[in-house]
């Protein structure tokens, strides 16, 4: 019976099919079927200040179709390449998960790159069962402040790295399924896929990736700030400070950029321009920091465009 329950489902127990066809109907239909799902109001976090958008407008309706639909394979073949979960015979109640779209932007508000992100209904989630704590640090600006002062007075160049796909990184604890969402092959009727990583959505998922990232760093010498714990440093031939917010990197010097893309696919800045929703000009002598793009973006909302003061 169990032969013929794989060969129903096109799975095994150590492994999933993700449908990745480059059919054009079957990508249409999947794109349709992964968005039929009640529409939300997302707010989406481009230059950390949010744009309210419909998920279902700008991804079915809009001219970006086709890059709604690349996002949405690359999610899935993300948490295929991680290992994201195991797929397991149906036996407790799983929770049920979402897909959610956003449009990531730069420092002028210019759209660089759609984002689709496979996220846990939380609702579902039981406390004490599914999750203990949920607290996360996250740094601070007063924090990153000092640091670019610091890197100001000790000519250390400030770069910025965003951690792809951060949370499917860390591994989780407590035993938690989920039901098969749309793209993945297997019997939704039978099977469920227990989650190996944290899932975007999940209450713990901050908690869980801020802990794998500290103790990784601590593997490489570095040392938490005691005052600040999203603040790391290692001494060496020359000193590396961190800045670590959720899935963005600030790093006080150059060298350790490589060490890091050893084990975390990450996305490199060459230098920060936009962090915790400040926009970062270099200067000769230091920094200067504003929100010129957020201010632009309420006006535009608010279709104000001149004001006398």
């Amino acid at each position: 019976m169990e032969k013929d329950l794989q060969n129903n489902t096109n799975v095994n127990e150590n492994a999933l099919n993700i449908d990745v066809s480059s059919s054009e109907d079957q990508n249409e239909d999947f794109l349709i079927d992964a968005l039929e799902q009640k529409p939300q109001r997302i707010r989406v976090i481009g230059p950390r200040h949010p744009t309210l958008i419909s998920s279902k407008i700008n991804s079915i309706s809009s001219s970006n179709k086709e890059d709604w639909n690349t996002a949405i394979q690359k999610e899935l073949m993300n948490m295929e390449r991680l290992n994201v979960w195991t797929l397991r015979k149906k036996k407790d109640h799983p929770i049920t998960s979402t897909l959610v779209f956003k449009e990531k932007q730069d420092d002028t508000g210019n759209t660089v790159e759609y984002q689709a992100c496979l996220c846990a209904h939380t609702f579902h989630q039981i406390s004490g069962v599914d999750y203990q704590s949920t607290f996360a640090p996250a740094g601070g600006l007063l924090s990153l402040c000092n640091l670019m002062s610091f890197a100001t007075i000790h000519k250390y160049e400030f770069h910025q790295m965003d951690v792809q796909s951060a949370f499917l990184n860390a591994p989780l604890q407590e035993k938690i399924c989920l039901e098969i969402p749309q793209g993945v092959l297997a019997n939704k009727e039978t099977q469920v896929l227990q989650l190996n990583k944290a899932l975007y959505g999940l209450k713990q998922a901050s908690l869980v990736w801020y802990k794998h990232i500290t103790k990784w760093l601590i593997t490489l010498c570095f040392q938490c700030s005691i005052t600040d714990p999203c603040i790391f440093w290692r001494k060496g031939k020359s000193s590396i400070w961190l800045y670590v917010h959720v899935d963005y990197l600030a790093i006080f010097i150059e060298d350790f950029k490589q060490e890091i893309k050893k084990d975390f696919d990450m996305k490199e800045l060459v230098k920060a321009r936009l962090l915790l929703g400040i926009k970062i000009n270099h200067l000769s002598d230091g920094f200067s920091l504003n929100k010129e793009h957020y201010i632009n973006e309420l006006a535009n909302r608010y279709k104000i465009y001149k004001v006398w003061i």
